[in-house]
């Protein structure tokens, strides 16, 4: 069996977590996507809940939904992680689209608890296999996160 270098893999899969959520460790410098501050946080932080729940294309998504799926996608690979193989119901991840203040406020939080645990959970690992199913969760996210803003440009 080949040599797997798993703190080199834990390395990169640290890096594009902390690019895609959190904008990078340099807030002040572009990050892998090219802009400052254009991770999932750094891009939502600050959208009221009337923009963020506003459909922006007719038969389009809103920007609450988008975030809804992504917490919800991150809740069933945490769970998928800890042993758990139910089937997700997909349909039930855009069913939130509209949200007030105190509701979107709420969706941001639990979608930062979410990460923070799934990131907190891969600094532990050392099979390469767990940590694998990352770069994933890297990939799905960075495809809502470049639809989330594009949709910040028609607001």
């Amino acid at each position: 069996m080949p040599f797997v270098d798993v703190a080199a893999i834990r390395e990169t899969l640290e890096f594009a977590l902390l690019e895609t959520f959190e904008s990078g460790k340099d807030p002040t410098a572009g990050t892998m996507y090219l802009d400052k501050k254009s991770g999932f946080f750094d891009s939502i932080d600050q959208l009221s809940a009337e923009d963020a729940s506003r459909q922006v294309i007719p038969g389009g998504t809103t920007i609450v939904a988008q975030v809804y799926h992504s917490l919800f996608y991150l809740q069933v690979l945490e769970r998928y992680m800890q042993g758990h193989k139910e089937k997700a119901n997909w349909d039930e991840s855009w069913q939130v689209r509209e949200l007030d203040e105190a509701g979107w406020s709420e969706l941001k939080t639990k979608l930062k608890t979410a990460y923070q645990r799934i990131r907190d959970y891969f600094k532990t690992q050392d099979d390469w296999e767990q940590l694998e199913t990352g770069f994933p969760i890297v990939i799905h996210t960075a495809y809502h996160l470049g639809a989330i803003r594009q949709m910040l440009k028609l607001i």
